[in-house]
């Protein structure tokens, strides 16, 4: 009997994680070249969204197109910056972006288990340099868009410390 209910649970476990694949895919095969981001943005430090929910997300975008989105219950940037140990960020997602025009399209993975992921596309439309406006952000899951937040401004941040991002 304990090895029936072991059987499935295991076979809900993994069942239930979608996504595992396209995550691989963003997480690690996207070419990491020069993008020429830094061009029309700031990326010497980070964008920090201006939002009114518990959840903000410290953004940072990398010269070879690598992304981190750093997770957090809102307490603001100074809080962000002061929660930073032995100079290194742990990234809640990662991806890749590109950039059509003015406009920065993200790629990034969110994994919540070792092998679950939920998968976001989200598209930033530069403003001028040091602000961000998210304007489109969903999900790749079958049951459709989860998350749609529209208006959201991403302001710029200079490093006020030396990091390395990390898992």
């Amino acid at each position: 009997m304990r090895n029936i209910l072991l059987f499935f649970i295991l076979l809900f476990t993994l069942l239930g994680c979608r996504n595992y694949n396209v995550a691989y895919q963003i997480k690690n095969k996207y070419p990491r070249q020069y993008t020429g981001l830094d061009t029309l943005i700031r990326i010497d430090g980070y964008y920090f969204e201006e939002c009114s929910y518990d959840i903000c997300a410290p953004t940072i975008f990398q010269p070879d197109g690598s992304f981190y989105c750093i997770g957090m219950k809102y307490m603001g940037f100074k809080h962000f910056e002061s929660t930073i140990t032995n100079n290194k960020i742990t990234a809640n997602n990662q991806g890749y972006y590109t950039i059509r025009g003015d406009t920065i399209i993200v790629k990034e993975v969110f994994e919540y288990q070792s092998t679950c992921f939920d998968v976001y596309e989200r598209y930033y439309i530069i403003i001028d340099s040091v602000t961000l406006h998210l304007v489109y952000s969903n999900t790749f899951e079958d049951y459709g868009i989860v998350r749609n937040e529209l208006n959201q401004l991403y302001k710029f941040r200079p490093y006020n410390f030396n990091f390395k991002v990390g898992k």
